[in-house]
């Protein structure tokens, strides 16, 4: 199975103009898409972000949020979500635990600084429109997400692209769009 990224890759080029995001009352094309996550990507590589780094991403739900979960894997990463909403001892340890080199902030979300994690704010503006020319395997890791903590510290839990390529496959057989 290949990254899920690569088949919207293909659908951005075959069908740049179609809308493949709506939020509020922003409209965004695939063309578009590819484009903003293709630059943020390219400035992840340049920032030395590769393949199974771990790059946090702490943003509400927003167009930022897609374009920078897409950018991440497109340079090669993991990407590992930090909600904003969570406290900020639990904030800092995903950091510590999930061995984040860099996290990307949306304007105005703040993560509590953590020793050798890089805080980036999110921003529009970036460079290379070009698709990354990253070579992951389906064993390569796609993002980490962390436990509850119920049953006491929260743990990292990897997933590969294979398995979420399979996945998403899975649903939108089971339950077309």
């Amino acid at each position: 199975a290949e990254p899920v990224f690569r088949g919207f890759e293909r659908h951005a080029a075959a069908y740049p103009d179609d809308i493949a995001l709506v939020f509020g009352d922003s409209c965004v094309s695939y063309g578009e898409l590819n484009a903003r996550a293709n630059g943020l990507a390219h400035w992840l590589i340049n920032q030395g972000i590769g393949i199974e780094s771990k790059v946090g991403i702490a943003a509400e739900r927003s167009i930022e949020l897609v374009v920078a979960l897409f950018a991440i894997m497109k340079a090669g990463a993991a990407y590992v979500p930090l909600d904003p909403s969570y406290p900020a001892d639990r904030l800092a340890a995903m950091q510590q635990d999930g061995g984040i080199v860099l996290a990307l902030c949306q304007s105005g979300v703040a993560l509590p600084e953590v020793e050798n994690v890089k805080h980036v704010t999110l921003d529009a503006s970036r460079h290379d429109e070009r698709n990354p020319e990253i070579e992951l395997h389906g064993a390569n890791l796609a993002y980490v997400i962390f436990t509850s903590g119920s049953t006491g510290r929260p743990k990292g839990v990897g997933n590969r692209h294979d398995a979420l390529f399979n996945r998403l496959t899975w649903m939108q057989q089971a339950y077309p769009l």
